[in-house]
């Protein structure tokens, strides 16, 4: 799953990593097995791993390019890693095996550009050292959560709205947002429950400087808006491409069709496939047989 944090002080005030670490201990559900945080100048970003491509520690978060002028810090997974990782070609002297070095590079080469290649889900910020610039961005389809929160001193970001409290020090509920809560039974973004502290929408990057927020513009991803010729092809290419990990992978069954298909399509690229199901006492809702 993951989880990243960090703080931005546009200022040039030298950021310190206690409330960052603190901001990463709100989130160490998410990455139980390393938590790390790297702090330079004004920028100070932080990382939960749950380790699923390359299990080595070299494949830890913040990851630094051997020059040491980027740094990012990445939730999620990029399916077509491979294929960038080729595109780049001896540019790159890899060091890992993981995706989340070959999105640096990638990054790198590109820019915000970039973003636009991806085939994945993910919630990141890349840096610029030198500089002294950066952005977030979050996947085209917002599957994974990232919020901030902008201060005339500070940009502060979160996997987790906890986190973002704490690293800005935001208290005040958002009553707007309550109501909101209590009509549809979820808040709708940007809102969170808290002043102050947004969610970033689905394919939205957000850069920054020292001057503060730059831009806002969104992710121009064509992954996700072509139309398979063959569906089943599509299902296959989809699922396996979710498959790549070096730990045991397992799917939610729950007998409906489409948990039925994406199980049954995995078992066929795993034989060791994990499923998970959940039953209830009401025979209505009850579809355990089924899965």
């Amino acid at each position: 799953m993951c989880g990243i944090a960090g703080q931005y002080f546009f200022n040039n005030q030298h950021a310190s990593n206690d409330a960052v670490s603190l901001a990463v201990e709100s989130i160490v559900h998410r990455g139980p097995d390393n938590q790390s945080i790297f702090t330079k100048g004004n920028i100070a970003v932080g990382h939960a791993r749950l380790a699923i491509i390359d299990l080595d520690e070299q494949a830890n978060q913040p990851f630094l390019s051997t020059d040491q002028r980027y740094a990012l810090a990445f939730n999620g997974e990029i399916y077509n890693y491979h294929s960038l990782k080729s595109q780049l070609g001896n540019t790159v002297d890899f060091k890992t095996k993981s995706d989340t070095e070959v999105l640096l590079y990638w990054l790198i080469k590109n820019g915000i550009e970039g973003l636009n290649d991806l085939n994945g889900f993910f919630a990141l910020a890349f840096f610029d050292l030198k500089e002294k610039t950066g952005f977030i961005a979050r996947d085209s389809m917002g599957i994974k959560p990232l919020c901030y929160s902008i201060d005339p001193n500070a940009f502060s970001f979160c996997s987790g709205v906890k986190g973002v409290k704490i690293l800005s020090g935001k208290n005040d509920i958002n009553f707007d947002a309550v109501g909101q809560y209590l009509q549809h039974t979820y808040i709708p973004a940007p809102l969170t429950l808290y002043n102050g502290i947004n969610k970033l929408l689905p394919g939205e990057i957000l850069k920054f400087n020292k001057d503060g927020i730059v831009s806002s513009s969104k992710i121009r991803s064509s992954v996700f808006t072509s139309v398979p010729k063959d569906l089943k092809v599509a299902l296959e290419d989809s699922v396996k491409l979710r498959l790549q990990s070096d730990v045991p992978v397992g799917t939610f069954l729950s007998g409906g069709i489409d948990s039925s298909i994406i199980s049954a399509i995995a078992k066929k690229h795993r034989s060791e496939l994990n499923t998970f199901s959940i039953g209830f006492e009401s025979g209505a809702f009850d579809e355990s047989s089924k899965a």
